[in-house]
């Protein structure tokens, strides 16, 4: 279900709730959930650019080792 669809469900929910206290556990259960979904994200993201960092900055750590192994035998 897309975002707008767990919303959706959510404001359903809050404004069909029959007490006050049913309508702020609605809200914070969306809030909860929200949250949760978020960090997820965030953290399959966050690792995607470090994978992707690693894998650009591989060819020039490759090529500095390579010149500084190279530079020790020349010494």
């Amino acid at each position: 279900m897309t975002e707008a669809g767990l919303a959706s469900k959510a404001a359903t929910s809050i404004a069909s709730a029959s007490t006050p206290a049913a309508a702020m556990q609605a809200q914070y259960s969306y809030a909860v959930g929200w949250w949760s979904r978020a960090a997820t994200r965030m953290l399959t993201m966050n690792s995607a650019l470090l994978k992707g960092q690693a894998d650009a900055l591989r060819p020039i750590h490759h090529t500095a080792v390579a010149n500084a192994k190279r530079l020790k035998k020349a010494t």
